[in-house]
C-alpha cells in the first residue's frame, strides 16, 4: 500500500523547463539571474583545476527540500535550494567589510554566489572521483566527511577565482578573500542544518573555508604555504576571521542569538582539535584523490 503522507510528486526538468512553469514573474526574474555565474565560474573551475571531465548538465527537482546531489544525469539541484539562496538574509557588503565592500546596485550577488558555490560543490565531487574513493576506502563516516571536505574547499577556490576575475582591478586580494567569506557566509548559515548526513555541521564547515581562504594561493604558480610559516599568509589570518565574526553577529542579531551560535561553536571546535581532525582525515585519502581525479 502506498504511504500517502510521503508522496513526492516532485519531477526533474532541466532550467529551462523550470523557469517557464513558474507562475511568480518575480521569482522567475531572481532565479534566471542568480543561475548567471553558474557556467562561467564553472568553466573557470574547469580550466583552473586542468580537469577532462566536462561540467555536467543541470537538472532541477521540483522539491521544496533543501539538496544538490550528483546522478547519472548530471548535477541534480532541488527548487527548494535555488529558492533559499535567492531569500537567504544578507546585509550590505560594506555593513560587514567596511567602505572595502563593493557597493553592488540591482542585483543579488549573494544569491548568486551562494548557488554557484553548491553546484560548484557537487561539481567537485565529479571531476575529484570521490565516489570511485569511497568504493575503495569504504563508505565511511570519517572518509564522507573528507570527500565532502575537499568539495567545500575546491568551490571556496572557484569563488574566490572569479571574484578575483571581477574585483582583482580595483580591490587589494585581502579584501577578495573576505568579500569570498562573506559572500559563501549568508547562503549556508541559514541551510536547514543535516541530521546524521555525510556533511560536517555547518559551523565546522565555515572554519575550514575560512582555513582555504587564508591559505589559498593568489595565483597558480605560487607554492601552497599549508603551514602559515610566511607573514603574508598569517597576515590574513585576523581579518579573515574578523569578517566571518561580524557576518556571525549580524545574522544573530537579526534572527536572534541562542545557545548554538557560531561563535561558541566555533570557539569549541578549535579548542579540541576538530579542525585538525578534519584535516587528518582528509589526508588519509588525499593520495588517492590525487591519482584518481581526473585534473
Amino acid at each position: 500500500m502506498r504511504d500517502f503522507i510521503n508522496i513526492d510528486e516532485s519531477v526533474t526538468v532541466d532550467f529551462e523547463e523550470y523557469l517557464a512553469s513558474l507562475e511568480d514573474p518575480e521569482l522567475s526574474l531572481a532565479i534566471e539571474h542568480a543561475w548567471q555565474p553558474v557556467l562561467p565560474t564553472l568553466n573557470l573551475m574547469k580550466l583552473n583545476f586542468g580537469t577532462k571531465v566536462d561540467v555536467p548538465h543541470f537538472f532541477i527537482r521540483t522539491s521544496d527540500q533543501v539538496f544538490a546531489e550528483g546522478s547519472v544525469l548530471g548535477i541534480i539541484v532541488s527548487a527548494g535550494l535555488i529558492k533559499h539562496c535567492v531569500s537567504a538574509p544578507w546585509p550590505q557588503a560594506h555593513e560587514v567589510l567596511g567602505a572595502a565592500g563593493p557597493a553592488v546596485v540591482g542585483g543579488n550577488m549573494i544569491a548568486q554566489l551562494g548557488l554557484t558555490w553548491v553546484l560548484a560543490h557537487e561539481y567537485a565531487h565529479a571531476f575529484r572521483a570521490h565516489n570511485k574513493v569511497l568504493e575503495i576506502v569504504g563508505h565511511t563516516a570519517s572518509a564522507y566527511r573528507a570527500t565532502e571536505h575537499d568539495a567545500d574547499l575546491c568551490a571556496t577556490a572557484a569563488i574566490y577565482r572569479i571574484l578575483q576575475k571581477m574585483f582583482g582591478q580595483v580591490m587589494a586580494d585581502i579584501d577578495i578573500r573576505r568579500f569570498t567569506m562573506y559572500a559563501i557566509y549568508w547562503s549556508i548559515r541559514s541551510l536547514p542544518a543535516e541530521g546524521g548526513g555525510t556533511h560536517s555541521p555547518l559551523s565546522e564547515r565555515l572554519v575550514q573555508i575560512l582555513m582555504k581562504l587564508v591559505t589559498i594561493t593568489e595565483t597558480s604558480i605560487e607554492t601552497v604555504d599549508v603551514n602559515c610559516e610566511h607573514p603574508e599568509t598569517r597576515a590574513r589570518t585576523e581579518p579573515l576571521i574578523s569578517a566571518i565574526v561580524a557576518c556571525e553577529q549580524l545574522y544573530e542579531r537579526e534572527c536572534g542569538s541562542n545557545e548554538y551560535g557560531f561563535i561558541r561553536a566555533w570557539h569549541s571546535y578549535v579548542s579540541s582539535g576538530g579542525h585538525v581532525q578534519c584535516i587528518e582525515d582528509w589526508m588519509q585519502i588525499a593520495p588517492l584523490v590525487q591519482q584518481l581525479a581526473d585534473c
